[in-house]
């Protein structure tokens, strides 16, 4: 992964980092999967050309770390998917994430799930979300929408995100 990030015009950093994990198929319609994330990843400031060499410092702000475990699992009739993730953090924070997907009819799936379900106080409060994906075989390739709200218990108003991908 790579990350970027400009505070200001003349401060700016950016990063990388990786994540390892692993799939695996319990059963037929159960899976489970185990994740690090943000391994290395770092930003390294420097405000020197801000507030000049002399008031100006370096600063290294390590990322948390994410250990994840996850399950899904497939109802018999293929139209629903359930899952569940806890993560817990490098920083002693343990949250949970479940939701579920149904799809209507094979190219449209409606999705709705909680994020930051907390098990340590840390003040988050839950974050529902609601989606959609609609995808279309066109001559030479598929169009893949989808598109999330998602309620921000603390930002001044909800995000939406979309996504558009054409897939060769």
């Amino acid at each position: 992964k790579f990350y970027y990030s400009q505070l200001y015009q003349d401060v700016s950093s950016s990063g990388f980092g990786f994540d390892i994990g692993a799939l695996y198929t319990l059963f037929p319609r159960f899976t489970i999967g185990l994740i690090t994330q943000e391994l290395v990843s770092k930003y390294e400031w420097d405000t020197s050309k801000l507030y000049g060499v002399q008031n100006g410092n370096q600063t290294t702000n390590e990322f948390a770390r994410h250990y994840r475990i996850a399950g899904s699992y497939l109802w018999p009739d293929s139209s629903v998917t359930i899952g569940a993730e806890v993560d817990v953090t490098s920083r002693k924070t343990t949250f949970a994430r479940f939701g579920a997907e149904y799809r209507i009819v094979p190219q449209v799936i409606v999705r709705a799930g909680v994020d930051h379900v907390e098990f340590t106080d840390t003040g988050m409060k839950p974050r529902p979300s609601f989606g959609f994906t609609v995808w279309k075989p066109m001559a030479s390739f598929v169009l893949d929408i989808t598109y999330a709200f998602i309620v921000e218990p603390v930002a001044p108003s909800s995000t939406h995100v979309l996504s558009v991908i054409v897939l060769l």
